[in-house]
């Protein structure tokens, strides 16, 4: 995966009950790209490179989460 600079401000809606669901009925179980995505973004988080400005649960639902995240990468 080649990387570049991403925008300043990032808004990331993650949605891993429903991923989780069209993993299952897409692709046989197995990882969707978007898989990959929210473990990068989440590598970022944890490394201090990305910070996380806010987050929402809005509309979440129960057994269905919602997670939006505001996300600043650069100063």
């Amino acid at each position: 995966m080649v990387e570049r600079e991403p925008p300043k401000w990032v808004l990331y809606q993650r949605q891993l009950d429903s991923l989780k669901l069209h993993e299952l009925i897409y692709n046989q179980g197995n990882p969707l790209p978007h898989r990959d995505l929210n473990q990068m973004i989440k590598k970022k988080f944890d490394a201090g490179v990305w910070q996380i400005a806010y987050t929402s649960n809005y509309e979440e639902r129960p057994r269905w989460s919602n997670e939006w995240i505001l996300t600043r990468t650069r100063p």
